[in-house]
């Protein structure tokens, strides 16, 4: 899982050319590395379009309701739809109710 969190935190950081430069790793690596790669070069459409609820596991579905790259996404029908199939539609109202009550600090740039 290294890679899903390194694209995580490349996309956070918002450094475009080390996110491109790590793509490789990340379109070759687990569904979940590639959606997180995805998502960290903000082309979220592609990152939708490759959820797929049978890989979703409670790790993976964690980082979906929880990490900020993906914030985008979640109000995507198509996200939505995943989330119903898995009957997470209200475990996804908590999460978001949770992360607005408790937003992400952002890091202090050097």
């Amino acid at each position: 899982m290294f890679s899903v969190f390194r694209a995580l935190a490349l996309g956070l950081g918002d450094e475009p050319a080390e996110i491109e430069a790590s793509w490789p790793v990340f379109r070759e690596g687990a569904l979940i590395s590639r959606i997180a790669g995805l998502a960290a070069l903000k082309r979220y459409d592609e990152a939708l379009d490759a959820l797929d609820p049978a890989w979703l596991t409670s790790t993976r579905i964690d980082l979906l309701l929880f990490q900020p790259a993906f914030d985008p996404m979640r109000s995507d029908a198509r996200f939505t739809r995943v989330l119903a199939t898995l009957g997470l539609t209200e475990a996804h109202a908590r999460a978001q109710a949770w992360r607005a009550a408790h937003p992400p600090e952002k890091a202090a740039r050097n």
